[in-house]
């Protein structure tokens, strides 16, 4: 999973990118990385909710993203998600309504 804020330009071309020397561009990167990890966390949840609608997803609670940046086989930049962790203890636990 892929992402970037502007459609014609490859996810984490603000952490690779050397050419970019303008000061708006600081936080270019680490703003990529969290619209990635967001997006790939809430579709995580979306799936486990899909398959288990009475169950709440523990990583919910706690999850750990093990994210890298590779070349992809056009030669561009981009995300990808290494290793999913949940929390240690945390259980997938019936949702209730109270």
């Amino acid at each position: 999973m892929a992402s970037s804020s502007d459609p014609g330009k490859p996810a984490a071309s603000g952490w690779i990118n050397p050419h970019r020397k303008v000061k708006k561009h600081d936080n270019e990167g680490i703003e990529e990385l969290k619209a990635f990890t967001q997006v790939t966390l809430d579709t995580l949840c979306d799936m486990e909710r899909r398959r288990s609608p009475k169950i709440t997803s523990d990583l919910t609670i706690f999850a750990r993203l093990d994210v890298g940046i590779i070349k992809n086989r056009w030669q561009q930049w981009q995300f990808f998600v290494h290793d999913v962790g949940r929390a240690w203890g945390s259980m997938r636990k019936p949702s209730t309504v109270v």
